[in-house]
């Protein structure tokens, strides 16, 4: 079995690589800044900004009071493998810094009392996965953002316990 999963990633490799030609619409790209940007035009759609200035939330203090034991749970569920996010740091360092919880407690707690989150959070790197169709073709690609690993630990759990209240 072992050389059989050998044989194949053998035969796999260079297929995930991007183009260095690429097109989205009219306009077809052939350097490696042109592709970004292309991506980027086309990735753009998918995401909506905010703009609300002071929103107000409704008292949600029981049911979204973040505690110690959410953050370890999240921190312990991390995958090592996961590559880092713009902040660079390791899932390894969160996963063996148990100093952290307080901190980040303290900062989940207080961006969801504030209804506001850390700009540096906010951040992302996206990497386009090719879907199928034509390598060529921009629209086959669907965007994966890698997030900052704090981040990612907040998102979970805000995940987690809305999802709770919906379930019930």
């Amino acid at each position: 079995a072992k050389n059989f999963w050998k044989f194949v990633k053998n035969k796999k490799k260079g297929s995930d690589t991007i183009p260095n030609s690429v097109f989205y619409e009219s306009e077809t790209s052939a350097s490696g800044e042109d592709v970004c940007q292309l991506f980027s035009k086309c990735f753009e759609g998918y995401y909506v900004e905010s703009h609300l200035q002071n929103p107000t939330f409704p008292d949600m203090s029981d049911i979204f009071n973040i505690l110690d034991d959410n953050i370890k749970n999240e921190i312990k569920s991390l995958n090592v493998n996961k590559c880092t996010g713009p902040d660079n740091i390791p899932v390894l360092l969160a996963k063996s810094c148990d100093s952290l919880v307080k901190p980040l407690r303290y900062i989940f707690n207080l961006s969801l009392r504030h209804g506001t989150f850390p700009t540096k959070w906010k951040l992302s790197h996206v990497i386009p996965i090719f879907k199928n169709g034509d390598k060529h073709n921009v629209k086959n690609y669907r965007p994966i953002s890698k997030l900052c690993v704090f981040a990612k630990i907040f998102e979970k759990i805000i995940y987690i316990k809305i999802l709770n209240q919906v379930r019930n």
